[in-house]
């Protein structure tokens, strides 16, 4: 049973590169970093060219129990590296999805637009289907300049701001709530269970960073006074303040353009230290291709305290080589 297929610029090159394999490697992450494909293959008879950068390589791995074929998705060439001794080629690729235009310097400015005009901009802007939640597309942004800055920045700025997701995925630009436990169609992601013998080793940790302060707070200037006024967000709710709070408070240094944006900043930011209260990695006793990034995980038979938390799979490492097929995972979960 072959445990892969691979295609170049179309053409199945599964059994060429089956022959050769030292091995294979590849990362699904959530968020705007690029999923990642490396391949390293035997070159011990000088047989092997060069590959071209640009070209494209699709993706599929087996399940190790139907043989079943999961579609990976699709990679560019990136780089390619030549070695020995023993003469190895190395092959790095990173997602098609994320075309360099999306790089782009540029500069621009939105004044009174919602967050979904922007991202329809954007997408058509890279011929990307635009695949975004209702309540995310109706936030007002007052007003945000693009100086000099990529709209994958752009996006990912107003989504950090906001406290939402922003990835590229299955040519879509999707922009949701973290941790939705949707895939890129906008169909809902199959929850994953994973048992204490499923697993072949496991870390955890944890960091109460929300213990070293009791509130979060953001400044903004305001045009009617001309003074800069403060807001600061506790247990999800906002309130005014006259003056910085105390030291059990955490101050973005970074002032907003308005009340609304400083309130929406002070937010996201409190989330985001909830959200990466605890960390769970994983490689699995059998490799598990069907998992990816953003799936929500319910994990049984470790401890009490890992058990508890509701996890989201934030990377997924498919490994093939000469010891085996295995997938490591990522989690991070909230506070319970």
């Amino acid at each position: 049973m072959n445990l892969f297929k691979l295609t170049i610029e179309g053409i199945d090159r599964t059994a060429q590169v089956e022959q050769r394999l030292i091995s294979l490697s590849m990362t699904d992450k959530s968020g705007t970093e690029a999923d990642e494909l490396s391949i390293t293959l035997s070159d011990h008879d000088a047989a092997l060219p060069l590959p071209t950068k640009g070209n494209q390589i699709r993706l599929w791995l087996a399940m190790p129990d139907t043989g079943d074929m999961i579609d990976k998705g699709t990679f560019t060439i990136d780089e390619a590296e030549h070695s020995g001794t023993p003469d190895q080629l190395q092959i790095r690729a990173k997602s098609a999805d994320f075309k360099s235009s999306l790089k782009v310097k540029r500069s621009a400015s939105y004044h009174q637009h919602k967050l979904g005009e922007i991202a329809q901009t954007v997408a058509k802007r890279h011929e990307l289907i635009l695949a975004m939640e209702d309540s995310a597309a109706g936030i007002a942004v007052d007003h945000i300049d693009q100086h000099r800055e990529s709209d994958i920045n752009l996006l990912t700025r107003l989504c950090d701001q906001y406290g939402l997701l922003c990835t590229i995925k299955a040519g879509r630009l999707i922009i949701k709530s973290i941790g939705n436990g949707q895939a890129p169609s906008g169909a809902a992601l199959a929850p994953i269970t994973i048992t204490r013998q499923s697993g072949d080793s496991h870390r955890y940790s944890r960091a109460d960073r929300t213990s070293d302060y009791d509130e979060t707070t953001a400044s903004y200037h305001d045009d009617k006074t001309g003074k800069t006024k403060h807001i600061s967000v506790k247990d999800g709710k906002s309130k005014p303040m006259d003056a910085l709070p105390n030291d059990k408070s955490h101050v973005l240094t970074k002032p907003a353009k308005s009340k609304d944006e400083a309130v929406s900043k002070a937010k996201a930011s409190a989330n985001k230290k909830t959200r990466q209260v605890a960390n769970f990695d994983l490689t699995l006793a059998v490799a598990r291709p069907d998992i990816i990034a953003d799936s929500p995980a319910t994990v049984r038979g470790f401890r009490p305290y890992i058990d508890e938390h509701q996890w989201t799979v934030v990377e997924v490492t498919h490994d093939l080589s000469g010891s085996g097929y295995s997938t490591g995972i990522k989690c991070e979960a909230g506070l319970v």
